[in-house]
């Protein structure tokens, strides 16, 4: 515990940039790997998922060990990206925003008569695995699937889009379908995630690519809070 409360205190530094590192802490899903007065290192129990965030050389040379073997790594700073994705043999990933929802109740779009959401279960796969282009690991799908944290909005009863939560937490896999996209769903869609993740006491948060301007566009208009500086993923 002693850990985790020095981990937390580094990382309320920049609360907006770790805002995955502490809503896993505050989920109860961090084994703390590494932590010191310049860097904390967590590994995100449920989904493996490596998170790192450090000061100083010195501190990336005492977690290089600890990351050995790693495959999924989201980082806070830009000085060691070269170099970790050459010690880890990983791939870069796209830069992100980290977004959260910091207001104290969730967005209310207005209920409109035609559209429905319900938790999506495995009998959505093909439709999910069909249009959601960033993952294609059915496995990966699947797991979303069983964990009751997906989200479809049907229109006169046809599947319109999704939305889910990722392994390690963060909002995202938000998908509308061409033909029924500029009809305000994707912010339907999302506000009611929010509502769900905010029914468990959880601080609703999600990455935002630097460049994507309609997803940036989004965020603001639900209300979502933006860090400064960006993180980014290897893999």
């Amino acid at each position: 515990m002693k850990q985790l409360e020095q981990a937390v205190r580094f990382l309320e530094k920049d609360p907006l940039l770790h805002i995955d590192m502490l809503e896993c802490i505050r989920r109860g899903n961090a084994e703390c790997l590494y932590v010191s007065e310049t860097g904390v290192l967590l590994r995100d129990q449920p989904s493996g998922t490596c998170q790192l965030s450090v000061e100083t050389e010195g501190a990336l040379r005492e977690c290089l060990p600890l990351l050995q073997g790693t495959d999924l790594l989201v980082c806070h700073q830009d000085f060691y990206r070269e170099f970790l994705s050459t010690a880890l043999n990983l791939s870069f990933g796209e830069r992100c925003y980290q977004a959260a929802y910091l207001k104290s109740e969730a967005p209310h779009p207005n209920r409109e008569a035609g559209w429905d959401i319900h938790s999506l279960d495995e009998s959505a796969l093909p439709f999910v695995h069909q249009h959601y282009k960033m993952v294609t690991d059915e496995d990966y799908l699947l797991q979303r699937l069983h964990s009751g944290e997906m989200y479809g909005i049907f229109v006169e009863g046809k599947p319109a889009g999704f939305i889910g939560m990722h392994a390690e937490g963060s909002l995202g896999m938000l998908e509308i379908l061409p033909e029924y996209q500029r009809r305000g769903l994707a912010f339907v869609l999302e506000s009611y995630a929010i509502y769900r993740i905010k029914e468990k006491g959880w601080t609703p948060y999600g990455q935002v690519i630097v460049g994507n301007l309609a997803s940036m566009h989004l965020q603001q208009k639900i209300g979502m809070t933006f860090s400064e500086k960006t993180c980014y993923w290897l893999s």
